[in-house]
């Protein structure tokens, strides 16, 4: 599954005594075809406390072809928002083009999360919702 491959990979590139305080955040958007650029699956690794994570899902996978850094731009006792940016692709000629910037907001108390993928300097936004599982990494 796609998702274990990512969490997989996320984990290797983290260095073994930031494991024990670090939360994985596996997440899955239903995205309709029109909100293409957000993906359906997500994997965070953020240390508690910390204001940098690891993130990776299919289209970074496929473009960037390895995890990226995103920001926690809020973390309280209801929810936990990672940012990160990407260059956009084409999909038809994998070409890189616009900067494309995520916004993952996970809310603790349902479990459920929103997505949002906006294209710098244009006016779309791509959203999406779903749910994420929360654990340690192990």
């Amino acid at each position: 599954m796609i998702l274990r491959s990512l969490a997989h990979a996320l984990i290797a590139m983290a260095a073994p005594p930031a494991l024990a305080a670090q939360l994985a955040y596996s997440c899955s958007f239903d995205v309709a075809a029109s909100e293409a650029w957000v993906p359906v699956q997500v994997i965070v690794l953020a240390q508690q406390g910390a204001q940098e994570a690891l993130v990776n899902d299919p289209i970074i996978n496929h473009f960037m072809k390895t995890p990226q850094k995103a920001r926690v731009a809020a973390d309280n006792a209801k929810r936990i928002t990672f940012v990160w940016s990407l260059p956009a692709a084409n999909k038809a000629t994998r070409r890189l083009a616009t900067k494309f910037e995520y916004r993952l907001t996970y809310l603790k108390t349902t479990k459920q999360a929103s997505m949002i993928a906006k294209p710098l300097g244009y006016s779309n936004i791509f959203t999406a919702y779903g749910s994420c599982r929360v654990g340690p990494v192990r």
